[in-house]
């Protein structure tokens, strides 16, 4: 009996859980084009970038000792492996622009939060003299 393992694109993406429990740093989700190419999580590549993320996401040693059960999707390979360009996102201090880019934005409101309903009758505008 042969002992083969399982095709990359036939494992689950290692950063889906990650997607889910985090949206608050904007990790996109998996890559899901039919001819997209998967790879293996436990290269020694893609290891090396997930080791690194792992300081910054203490989730993610968890799965370091599994890593062959995982994949990478096409997107994540090429965010966190090729570009590094999460890891640089994350891990950059914060800049001047990034604070100012911060304030711009306005703030979501939701039923907690929204402000009170100013609604001003003629009384309010002219005062009780007038209609005296």
């Amino acid at each position: 009996m042969m002992n083969t393992k399982p095709e990359a694109k036939d494992l689950p993406c290692l950063f889906d859980s990650l997607v889910k429990e985090h949206d608050e740093i904007q990790f996109v989700g998996c890559e899901t084009k039919e001819n997209q190419r998967w790879r293996r999580a436990s290269t020694s590549t893609a290891t090396k970038a997930i080791t690194e993320m792992a300081k910054y996401f203490p989730q993610l040693s968890v799965f370091l000792d599994s890593l062959e059960n995982y994949a990478l999707c096409e997107r994540h390979y090429n965010q966190v492996v090729v570009n590094k360009s999460f890891v640089k996102r994350v891990t950059k201090p914060p800049t001047y622009s990034d604070l100012e880019a911060t304030e711009r934005k306005r703030p979501r409101l939701s039923k907690d939060n929204e402000p009170p309903t100013l609604e001003k009758t003629f009384c309010d505008f002219w005062g009780p003299s007038i209609l005296a």
